[in-house]
């Protein structure tokens, strides 16, 4: 909550999203762990119903690569978006430019989501998302002259607009950590 105060307290626009982008990543790596412990429970339990077999084995195997994946820097961002933020509720916040890279990116005819919007589309939206934020966060911590842009970042002069959307998803983020089962937190800690 210390960073959340302090991205929201922040005049600089780069400092609040480094700290909003921080949140982000701490809790990320707690979703990924939890839906790895979710996943190979559920495996383990059919294990003991049937007896293990090849296949579960190997079902064991992808589980762990799939957990391993998901902390990847350039997953940590989609990995959190996924679980935690209803992002039809909060797309309007985006800058928009990002909304209509998202969208071109997520294969939509506009720049609006709706609860009509296929999940595909808006699992595909999720992650351009955050492609987008990695991108932003690594033009922001490497020097300039040592980043060669790949046009997912934010502009410069978007980054408060995109600080505004952040502000509401990490909040968001925030208040799906304190509804987690104490067994979960203390797993993660």
């Amino acid at each position: 909550m210390d960073l959340y105060l302090k991205a929201t307290e922040s005049v600089d626009p780069e400092i609040s999203f480094l700290y909003y982008y921080i949140i982000i990543e701490f809790y990320a790596l707690i979703s990924s762990k939890r839906i790895a412990y979710d996943s190979l429970t559920r495996k383990l339990d059919s294990i003991r119903i049937s007896g293990a077999k090849n296949h579960d084995i190997k079902a064991i195997i992808q589980i762990a690569d799939q957990h391993r994946t998901s902390q990847t820097d350039k997953e940590l961002a989609q990995s959190i978006l996924k679980e935690t933020i209803d992002l039809i509720d909060v797309f309007q916040l985006l800058p928009d430019d990002l909304q209509k890279k998202v969208s071109k990116n997520s294969g939509l005819n506009s720049a609006q989501l709706s609860y009509e919007t296929n999940p595909e589309q808006i699992q595909k939206s999720i992650n351009s998302l955050g492609t987008i934020l990695y991108s932003t966060r690594n033009s922001i911590v490497h020097a300039k002259s040592n980043y060669t842009q790949n046009q997912n970042e934010c502009k410069e002069e978007e980054l408060k607009q995109l600080n505004v959307f952040l502000k509401q998803v990490t909040y968001g983020i925030i208040k799906w950590y304190s509804r987690l089962p104490q067994h979960i937190k203390e797993a993660n800690s």
